[in-house]
């Protein structure tokens, strides 16, 4: 530690008689003064070097039990852990009644189609029949059966499936080293964009709604049902319709002037808060927007906002319900096609039966346009009916016999129908009822 040097005096007494020099703080020390300076040296020693490597080596020690290091993020991973078991297990209950629902309606369904089957088959067999006839019962007979076969089929593009990759677990909740030299330690908790929405992917007749998901498209879509508040179920299974050019057929005859039952509003004002629904979620799904067409005014293609439709809707509906021709050229057009990359759905709001151009009412050939001239594998109608039941009355047996065609009633008939099975509390908004009215023709 120190040499002798007889050049300087001590820098503690001041006295001549040195002998040591301590190399690290560079002072001279008398014999008397260098043993205090040891002294002094050993106790910072212990002090500064010591006693913090063994405070050091304790809290190392410690790392050996887990629990004592960082206990409020272990306590924050299992907190985490039992909320997202319970929103699991809430998920998994939500879509099991969802598929008990969904095969319930396609049981009742099938079960109507053959009721009407049955009547005809007895009273053929009783009256005459031709081969006409044999070939027609045999094709609905057919077509009942491959719809019963696809509530049984395990191929997974017909069947009903239940699967889930779109969670990437590893990130839901993973711990960051902020630093390199790990001076501190952070829990990260992935908020998923989609955690308001059931997880779970439900495929039902070959339509998966997660396949064409996009966190662009959901951030619009769920803009567009808070506004109109259209519930989580509902707006998830929307992005199937990505598949679909969607059309709306508006029935702007003079009947549409008749006001709603219990309300101030005329069917041409509801019918107008049907299409600026479908515009904008339609736009969401399709930048090239949807079709709008008229019984008696001009068409309107790729609509992709609102205010396109004002000036056709500020007019007040007149003419007659000429659904017939219209639909044809409705059916013509590329989409219908089965060569086109996407399918056509097309929404038909009316509130009575359809016209010759004499006015005269002519179910019969609109009858045989949706059964010989529509290609039922590729193109999807809805008819949303108004409060006339008397006007309407024809489509109840064709949604039963007829492919990819549904009937969705007024909002009211629709509500109450809502309520009497999920509760009279039951919310369901104008804005369910018309995401209902898309989904229905696509078995959803």
């Amino acid at each position: 530690m120190a040499t002798v040097n007889k050049s300087n005096v001590c820098s503690i007494c001041n006295k001549p008689s040195i002998k040591y020099f301590c190399i690290g703080c560079k002072q001279h020390f008398c014999p008397k003064d260098f043993k205090g300076h040891e002294q002094q040296l050993s106790i910072k020693f212990d002090n500064e070097i010591v006693r913090s490597h063994d405070e050091l080596l304790d809290q190392i020690q410690k790392l050996e039990k887990s629990n004592d290091f960082s206990s409020d993020l272990f306590t924050q991973i299992e907190e985490w852990k039992k909320t997202t078991i319970n929103k699991i297990e809430k998920a998994a209950e939500k879509a099991h009644h969802e598929l008990i629902e969904l095969i319930h309606k396609q049981r009742i369904k099938i079960t109507k189609q053959l009721e009407i089957m049955t009547k005809e088959i007895r009273y053929r067999r009783e009256e005459n029949f031709l081969e006409n006839d044999i070939v027609r019962l045999k094709q609905n007979l057919n077509k009942i059966q491959e719809t019963l076969q696809q509530l049984f089929r395990k191929d997974t593009k017909k069947a009903i499936i239940v699967d889930n990759d779109q969670i990437d677990w590893n990130r839901l909740i993973y711990i960051r080293e902020e630093q390199q030299n790990c001076e501190y330690i952070e829990l990260e908790i992935e908020k998923n964009r989609n955690s308001k929405t059931s997880s779970s992917n439900i495929i039902f007749g070959g339509y998966s709604a997660n396949r064409y998901e996009s966190p662009a498209i959901n951030d619009r879509l769920r803009a567009v049902a808070a506004r109109y508040e259209i519930n989580d179920t509902l707006t998830q299974h929307l992005n199937i319709l990505q598949q679909f050019k969607i059309v709306v057929l508006c029935d702007d005859s003079d009947s549409m002037n008749t006001l709603v039952d219990g309300t101030t509003d005329t069917r041409w004002d509801e019918l107008r808060s049907i299409v600026r629904i479908v515009i904008e979620i339609g736009t969401v799904l399709d930048s090239n927007g949807i079709d709008v067409h008229f019984l008696n005014r001009s068409s309107m293609p790729n609509v992709t906002d609102t205010q396109q439709v004002v000036e056709s809707f500020s007019q007040r509906p007149a003419g007659v319900t000429p659904l017939t021709p219209v639909l044809r050229r409705i059916f013509q057009s590329t989409a219908s096609k089965p060569s086109s990359d996407k399918g056509l759905l097309v929404i038909v709001v009316t509130d009575g039966a359809p016209t010759d151009p004499n006015g005269n009412v002519d179910v019969q050939s609109l009858e045989n346009l949706m059964c010989n001239e529509r290609q039922g594998n590729t193109t999807y109608v809805t008819f949303v009916c108004t409060d006339d039941e008397s006007s309407t009355a024809y489509l109840s047996k064709w949604h039963l016999t007829m492919m990819n065609f549904n009937v969705v009633d007024n909002y009211t008939t629709e509500r109450v129908t809502v309520r009497h099975s999920r509760g009279y509390k039951y919310p369901f908004s104008f804005g369910d009822y018309v995401a209902k009215a898309l989904l229905t023709a696509v078995g959803l």
